[in-house]
């Protein structure tokens, strides 16, 4: 099941309320995802299977954050402003 908004939809969303959309960034992609998924397997158990768990997510940031991915993205970061004179 998907959620939220893609890249597209998101530019056209922020347009639509008057917003001037200057970069859009992807900031997720199936590294990351992987290594939320397994912290969210974990999250309820006991102390050491969540230490045991804690490198490999971290070694999942380090690669996405390098570039070390797959897939679409999955977030975004958007930086977006209200035009000058209101229009």
């Amino acid at each position: 099941m998907r959620h939220g908004y893609g890249r597209d939809e998101i530019v056209s969303l922020l347009e639509r309320a008057g917003l001037r959309v200057d970069r859009v960034t992807p900031t997720t992609r199936g590294t990351l995802q992987l290594a939320e998924e397994a912290r969210e397997r974990v999250r309820d158990a006991r102390l050491p299977v969540r230490t045991a768990a804690l490198p490999f997510v971290r070694a999942a940031l380090a690669l996405e954050r390098a570039g070390l991915t797959w897939g679409p993205a999955r977030g975004f970061y958007v930086e977006a402003r209200k035009p000058l004179g209101g229009g």
